[in-house]
């Protein structure tokens, strides 16, 4: 990123999201394809963003 970013309004906006995708349940992404991993199950959906997002947090030693 190039622009300087409010820390905490991009915290809740992530948290927001976060919380949306839980809520719509594995159901709601069953079947969506993935640009790299083609075609996925909710449960594989929800592993990989939990996996992706771990990644990044870590990154800022979150």
């Amino acid at each position: 990123m190039s622009d300087p970013r409010d820390f905490e309004k991009e915290k809740a906006r992530l948290v927001e999201i976060v919380n949306r995708f839980g809520e719509a349940g594995a159901t709601s992404a069953d079947g969506r394809t993935h640009s790299f991993f083609g075609r996925l199950k909710g449960e594989e959906w929800g592993v990989l963003m939990h996996k992706h997002l771990d990644h990044h947090l870590r990154q800022f030693g979150v």
